[in-house]
């Protein structure tokens, strides 16, 4: 007696195949409704990355929760819901840093006549340009509007009443090794800070070439050209006046 197995394999294909067909239309279900999400939070997070460069005093071209929700839209028509809401953190750790509350919804009709409701709720946060002084601190969105001396520019603090800018020359100069002679009194002036006046002729001296106005000695702490870096509204606080050569910048 012959045993065929036809009518088995007709059977097995007709109980596992509509299992597997409703596998890949559940899986396709979940990816739409990720696909989604990801999208929401990728439309939000570009506005915002524009608006945290363009907003340089902390509220200058933050998005509203309304041109958001239009573009979010836009880009996802399925949505069932959306609501974007915002607030300014201006305070403490938290200076320059905007908040950004996403509420969304969608309703996606499952095989068999299922469906489901899905929700999202996100938060975004991002910091402005708020400035930034010589001792790291944030400058906040009310100096950058009306401290217009608040730039930086080069001082030295253990010599010199001048302020300059970083590319000045006399930040820049590089100290010459010579020996001291009568022209080079006659060039430059002895320095206050180590005294290099009582040196005699032929005595190893340093000077900045023609950026410099006094000869030192080996040990001046000057010749380190020790700089600060400050705010120019700090600079003419502690009487410091433009250079010359480079205004100061």
């Amino acid at each position: 007696m012959r045993r065929s197995t036809r009518g088995s394999y007709t059977l097995e294909a007709a109980l596992i195949l509509p299992v597997l067909i409703l596998a890949m239309l559940t899986m396709g279900y979940f990816i739409k409704v990720e696909g989604t999400w990801e999208n929401v939070i990728n439309g939000v997070g570009d506005e915002l990355h524009v608006a945290a460069m363009k907003g340089y005093d902390g509220i200058s071209g933050t998005p509203s929760g309304t041109s958001l929700k239009k573009r979010v839209m836009e880009e996802n028509p399925d949505l069932d819901e959306l609501s974007i809401s915002r607030s300014f953190l201006g305070s403490g750790l938290e200076e320059g840093v905007h908040a950004y509350r996403i509420r969304a919804g969608i309703s996606l009709a499952m095989p068999m006549g299922l469906g489901r409701d899905h929700k999202l709720e996100a938060g975004l946060k991002y910091r402005s340009f708020i400035g930034k002084r010589s001792d790291g601190t944030g400058m906040g969105r009310e100096a950058l509007r009306t401290d217009a001396d608040a730039r930086p520019v080069v001082i030295f603090p253990q010599m010199g009443e001048r302020y300059h800018s970083a590319s000045c020359t006399y930040v820049k100069a590089s100290v010459e090794k010579t020996v001291l002679t009568g022209e080079l009194k006659r060039k430059y002036g002895a320095c206050g800070l180590c005294d290099s006046g009582k040196l005699p002729d032929g005595s190893i001296v340093f000077c900045y070439g023609n950026d410099g106005t006094a000869y030192h000695r080996g040990s001046c702490r000057s010749i380190n050209r020790q700089t600060v870096t400050v705010d120019r509204s700090e600079a003419i606080e502690k009487g410091y006046t433009p250079c010359s050569k480079c205004g100061g910048g």
